[in-house]
């Protein structure tokens, strides 16, 4: 995650930029036409990068990219349309977040966001909006201008992480009003680069700035996740990769995408190892201040102690310590709905043992 506080100006940009877009999408929606006729030379470079669109453009590694397109065409009046894959996926509300975040992938977010929460989109500006996000992380002001056009609009919006979603990519990941992931996708948290340029005589500066902006991050963590600032400066304070299932146990996700349609194999039942993941947890403190300590030892930086950061980082979670208040009453209400259930599941059973007793039922 880099601050790159030297571009603060980029949020600036980025708002015109957005809306350029939006009114070319908005344009070419309307008329049913093709979106490259719609969007100037620079706005198609946008989309090309974003989406790995064909046309020359080669992604990493040098190996060319070809976008499907779909042909639609309208029984009523013969009309053919014609769609690039990306497009397509956009008329069905789903975005893609894929790669580095920076400046052309928050214009081309901020644009789809906009015109999906809008009546020119066709549809109920209130329906929900599906992202799935595959993303190292990247610019924090890009991100931060994802993230406040995601709050902005009225929609819902499901997050779905799919490969990995890595420092701002995990803040965006975060941003949805339902989160999952999917069951071999990784989450990974950590601090704020600096970014540090420009004169030695403006490091305080750019440090405090970057300070400043990482308190923000932390903030929407608390927002979203319902643990304290003092679980994420502890969280926070190095790379922790996280698998989903650790991830929904610390109420980072709500759900585990585990349901596929699939068949299961013949093998199923035997392929995953328990034994390797409760020995990791089994070396873990019970306490909350054993973890803590643990965490804070400068000698844990390395060796064992230092590979169980996904495991400590999670048994943490569980403390209510580490709660906002608001997260503990939901947990306590959690709670007694639980034993509520409990207990009308036990009563007939118990019924049924006085019953035998007794030969008649308790009235």
């Amino acid at each position: 995650m880099k601050a790159q506080y030297n571009k603060v100006s980029d949020v600036q940009y980025i708002s015109p930029e957005a809306l350029k877009y939006f009114e070319a999408m908005k344009a070419a929606q309307a008329e049913g036409g093709n979106l490259a006729d719609y969007i100037d030379q620079a706005g198609m470079e946008a989309l090309r990068k974003i989406t790995g669109f064909a046309g020359g453009d080669k992604a990493e590694g040098g190996v060319v990219r070809t976008i499907p397109s779909v042909t639609e065409v309208d029984p009523s009046t013969g009309r053919t349309t014609g769609y690039d894959l990306f497009s397509l996926l956009m008329k069905q509300r789903i975005i893609l977040l894929e790669g580095q975040v920076d400046d052309t992938m928050a214009q081309i977010a901020c644009a789809s966001l906009l015109y999906l929460s809008s009546s020119a989109s066709g549809v109920d500006p209130k329906e929900p909006i599906t992202m799935h996000i595959n993303s190292p992380g990247g610019s924090v002001i890009a991100g931060l201008a994802i993230y406040d056009t995601m709050r902005f609009v009225s929609s819902p919006i499901t997050t779905i992480g799919v490969g990995y979603q890595a420092s701002m990519g995990s803040v965006l990941l975060a941003a949805g009003d339902h989160r999952m992931m999917t069951e071999n996708s990784l989450l990974m948290i950590h601090s704020l680069g600096s970014g540090g340029e420009g004169k030695i005589s403006d490091l305080d500066i750019s440090n405090d700035f970057s300070e400043r902006l990482f308190e923000k991050l932390k903030d929407i963590y608390v927002r979203h996740i319902g643990l304290t600032h003092e679980f994420w400066d502890l969280a926070l304070e190095r790379d922790t990769w996280l698998s989903a299932d650790q991830a929904l146990k610390m109420g980072f996700i709500h759900e585990v995408v585990k349901n596929s349609p699939k068949k299961a194999t013949a093998y199923e039942k035997e392929s995953i190892r328990d034994d390797f993941q409760k020995a990791r947890e089994g070396q873990v403190p019970d306490t909350a201040q054993g973890i803590i300590n643990v965490l804070n030892n400068v000698s844990s930086r390395m060796g064992e102690a230092s590979k169980l950061r996904p495991e400590l980082v999670t048994a943490l979670s569980q403390f209510p310590r580490f709660w906002t208040k608001a997260k503990q009453k939901e947990k306590a209400a959690e709670a007694k709905a639980t034993a509520v259930s409990n207990d009308n599941e036990a009563a007939p059973a118990s019924a049924a043992k006085k019953k035998t007793a007794s030969g008649t039922a308790p009235a």
